[in-house]
């Protein structure tokens, strides 16, 4: 069955982390890579749209740890670092590096008390959007629309990953 495991495991979840990458289709660099591609022609969204994207995401979105029918946590994806992944900046005003934290252990969301997953019982990670209202009620406000972050998702034509991971240890049924 989905959202358990398959046998007598178990598995202690130690900490959370969630990993947002964005790369527009617009970066040069995947001219260099694949060549004149008509995807990549007519790609329209920009590292700056990524950038975007990573906000609205890190800032627009919710996840819920549930371990059986109980929510065990729930807080915005920047709440739980990446705790890896690329990290830095450049010189070149074409080309952004965005992480969702530092890239080493202790950036990390280490739960203070370490939730149980037991055997044959269900887990799950959802994300859940919300868009940002409308700021000024469109009196030219600071910002004239509505931002919906899961909308900027999928029309954005570049790299997309949104992704969480559960840090634990699983143990085994001995054989």
């Amino acid at each position: 069955m989905a959202g358990q495991f398959s046998s007598d495991s178990f598995y202690v979840v130690k900490a959370i982390r969630m990993i947002l990458g964005f790369v527009g289709l617009g970066d040069p660099a995947f001219n260099v890579v694949n060549g004149a591609d008509t995807a990549i022609a007519n790609a329209t969204n920009t590292n700056d749209r990524a950038e975007d994207l990573y906000t609205l995401c890190a800032y627009g979105a919710t996840f819920t740890c549930t371990v059986g029918q109980k929510p065990m946590l729930t807080a915005p994806l920047w709440y739980a670092p990446a705790g890896g992944g690329p990290f830095g900046s450049t010189t070149m005003t074409d080309r952004h590096v965005i992480t969702n934290g530092m890239p080493t252990q202790e950036a990390i969301l280490k739960l203070a008390k370490d939730v149980t997953v037991a055997p044959r019982q269900a887990f799950n990670v959802a994300i859940e959007w919300f868009p940002f209202a409308r700021l000024g009620n469109g009196q030219g406000g600071a910002i004239n629309i509505d931002l919906d972050s899961l909308l900027k998702l999928n029309q954005f034509d570049g790299v997309k990953n949104v992704q969480c991971m559960l840090d634990g240890i699983l143990t085994r049924d001995v054989q």
